[in-house]
């Protein structure tokens, strides 16, 4: 998480974030602090049996940050943040008992970012946002 955190930081326009169950209290508080900078932010979690009770909703709604749940049982979706015209990939590999998550970013990737951003508008208004 240390490297999304690191992203979102360095934030100047938006920030939309998609695939997760639940967030990690260090990117909840990364998103908070770049909405209380003028940042747009947006995010969409999935719903998941195995996310357990805390899933950061309401610590970002009551930062006015925009949060949608998809509730659809599909595919896992995948994991990813785009801040401005970067990307931060996440995989998880290996099974729950010794997972490890890889984030892979690309910095001043507009192309990827871009073609990101339309996966994200798309689980959102599948979430039910806007």
């Amino acid at each position: 998480a240390d490297a999304t955190v690191d992203l979102i930081e360095r934030a100047q326009r938006r920030v939309l974030l998609a695939g997760y169950a639940y967030v990690p209290p260090a990117v909840a508080s990364a998103l908070r602090a770049a909405r209380a900078r003028g940042i747009e932010v947006r995010v969409v979690l999935v719903r998941s049996a195995h996310a357990g009770k805390y899933s950061g909703v309401g610590y970002l709604k009551s930062a006015g940050i925009d949060v949608a749940i998809d509730s659809r049982h599909g595919d896992p979706a995948p994991r990813f943040v785009i801040v401005d015209d970067s990307v931060a990939l996440t995989t998880l590999s290996g099974d729950a008992a010794a997972r490890a998550e890889t984030v892979n970013v690309f910095h001043r990737a507009p192309e990827l970012a871009q073609s990101y951003a339309q996966s994200f508008w798309r689980l959102y208004r599948q979430a039910g946002g806007l």
